[in-house]
């Protein structure tokens, strides 16, 4: 997928995260990250930049085994 930030813009060297075990994965110049998701469970997507975290826009992420799934665009919310 691709992190956007408040401005639309890519969100840069932010770590997103959809469980607490699950790994982290960090966004690239152009906001890009692969994730790494436990099949069967569903999840939501938050993360950090700096000391900032944040919410995105995905809820009910839901991956069964063997899928890849491209997330394509993923906004930047503010944490709630």
């Amino acid at each position: 997928g691709r992190l956007l930030g408040p401005d639309g813009q890519p969100f840069a060297n932010a770590l997103i995260q959809v469980a607490y075990d699950s790994p982290p994965a960090g966004t690239d110049a152009e906001g890009r990250f692969t994730l790494m998701v436990p099949p069967g469970r569903e999840f939501h997507m938050g993360g950090v930049k700096g000391r900032q975290e944040f919410d995105t826009d995905v809820n009910k992420l839901k991956i069964v085994p063997g899928e890849i799934k491209d997330l394509g665009d993923v906004h930047y919310k503010e944490y709630q």
